[in-house]
């Protein structure tokens, strides 16, 4: 049986973040063994709170999957925190805070959309033995126009990090509300 966190790249880059932020809580001095807990509680999980939140949809999928960010950001700040302090001498540091960063922008981009739909501009699956239709755009009920582009370089890097991970997502349905034509159709605009 294959899980809706399978193929996702987001995956593979959280579960390497929470084994090089194990090998760092692990040789933290005894005397910062909360913060060990803290660093462990946090990566564990942004891991299991995202593996939970693809697995689900609408309001409870966007839910669990801002709380792996969150939990992201904390293991983040917690190796940002050894660092600073000097407590440990291990260069892959950076590297993890790194690969948290891309993982809550992999994040933002998956909560944005349901599983099996395909947003444009991305690569749908190879078909299996059927060719495969174009995806179809249907409202996503509370759905509303779709927010302004960031103009910060630093949130466009975020934001085209996580659209490129969509490639990896197999998502089921998009919403109109992430259509440049989201508001041509609705009577009240």
């Amino acid at each position: 049986m294959k899980f809706a966190h399978s193929n996702l790249a987001a995956y593979e880059v959280i579960k390497e973040a929470v084994v090089r932020g194990e090998s760092v809580a692990k040789a933290l001095p005894r005397a910062h063994a909360k913060l060990a807990d803290q660093l462990r509680r946090a990566l564990q999980g942004a891991f299991l709170k995202f593996v939970e939140g693809v697995g689900r949809d609408g309001d409870d999928r966007r839910s669990r999957l801002r709380t792996a960010r969150a939990e992201a950001g904390e293991a983040a700040a917690a190796l940002d925190l050894v660092q600073a302090l000097n407590l440990v001498r291990i260069d892959s540091i950076p590297t993890t805070i790194a690969m948290l960063s891309r993982f809550s922008a992999m994040t933002t981009g998956l909560g944005k959309f349901k599983l099996g739909a395909v947003p444009e501009g991305a690569s749908p699956s190879p078909p299996t033995s059927t060719p495969a239709q174009p995806p179809t755009l249907s409202p996503t009920p509370g759905s509303g126009p779709s927010p302004a582009p960031d103009p910060r370089p630093d949130r466009a890097r975020a934001h085209s990090s996580a659209a490129s991970s969509i490639d990896d997502a197999s998502c089921d349905e998009l919403s109109t509300a992430d259509s440049p034509d989201a508001d041509v159709d609705d009577p009240r605009h």
